[in-house]
């Protein structure tokens, strides 16, 4: 019969016990549940940080935008083309604005990359004067939202609260409430 009981253990330690199962459920729920919101801030805080480089990069495109035709263009322009006033074309992409992944625009010209969404900026007789960028989803994307003056070049973060349908307005912030971001 010793043989026979062998043949049994045998058979019992080819699998998992249901309590080594619960135990290896019980540790993945805990890491879950303690490491998923640490990655995730991670991800909003390099989204929000990505954001203001771009912002950055967008001030500087508009700079030669506006050097050489006199006024700042819309988000989706300057991701698209560069101005050549020696044959009064245009050239596909600015140089300091082109790199990959490519902002994707939307229907109504709003762009959208890393989880952010950028739009121009108007000042009350409806030139652009700057960009906004806002997460798409503040629990996941990033929380703060952004405004770039191409007048100076400098980022703030604002105190609206945006996200994917709350949107800020198409006009450019007031000064109440700009925090300017650091390099």
């Amino acid at each position: 019969m010793p043989i026979a009981e062998d043949s049994q253990d045998q058979q019992l330690r080819q699998g998992f016990a249901l309590l080594e199962l619960l135990i290896f459920i019980v540790l993945l729920t805990a890491v879950s549940v303690w490491g998923l919101p640490m990655l995730l801030e991670a991800r909003k805080s390099e989204n929000e940080t990505h954001a203001v480089e771009y912002l950055r990069m967008m001030a500087s495109s508009e700079q030669l935008w506006k050097q050489e035709v006199g006024s700042y263009v819309e988000v989706r322009r300057l991701a698209e083309a560069v101005p050549n006033p020696a044959d009064g074309g245009f050239h596909l992409r600015t140089p300091p604005f082109d790199f990959s992944p490519k902002m994707i625009f939307d229907a109504v010209g709003i762009g959208h990359r890393a989880g952010y969404r950028f739009r121009h900026g108007n000042d009350a007789t409806g030139r652009i004067v700057g960009c906004w960028a806002w997460p798409n989803l503040r629990k996941y994307s990033g929380l703060r939202t952004f405004w770039v003056d191409f007048r100076d070049s400098k980022v703030y973060a604002t105190p609206i609260a945006a996200s994917w349908e709350d949107t800020p307005g198409i006009l450019a912030p007031d000064a109440t409430g700009l925090v300017p971001v650091g390099h």
